[in-house]
């Protein structure tokens, strides 16, 4: 899973994009430590900027070692490749590399599932 360092003062910026032609939704959650998963966000309720593009935000104050896990459920045509990415930024600045998700709807245009996940770290320069 890859670990983002954030400052735990400040929301996280999530923003999700199909580069692909598919129809997809999401379900975000979050789990602090000692907690189980928990729903903070879907593509039923947070800010679609397009027919390929959700974005929504973490609130702080964020605890170190919060852990995120998106699932995607994607439609469309029969063999189609997918691919969606997930950036992660405070302040409009990445924290990281952008989490890429790939695949491809199966053979007879049924659903696909993918998951992406993270770990949020307190940035230790935040801390000073």
């Amino acid at each position: 899973m890859p670990v983002y360092k954030m400052d735990p003062l400040e929301s996280v910026d999530v923003d999700i994009r199909a580069d692909t032609p598919s129809v997809f939704r999401f379900i975000a959650q979050k789990r602090v430590p000692g907690r189980d998963y928990k729903d903070f966000a879907s593509s039923a309720d947070w800010g679609r900027e397009s027919q390929s593009r959700y974005s929504f935000e973490l609130l702080p104050p964020i605890r170190t070692y919060t852990d995120l896990r998106i699932y995607f459920l994607m439609d469309g045509a029969a063999g189609r490749p997918t691919r969606i990415q997930i950036g992660l930024s405070q302040s409009g600045q990445p924290i990281g590399e952008a989490i890429v998700c790939e695949g491809r709807i199966d053979s007879e245009g049924s659903m696909v599932f993918s998951t992406a996940e993270a770990t949020l770290v307190t940035n230790e320069a935040t801390l000073i």
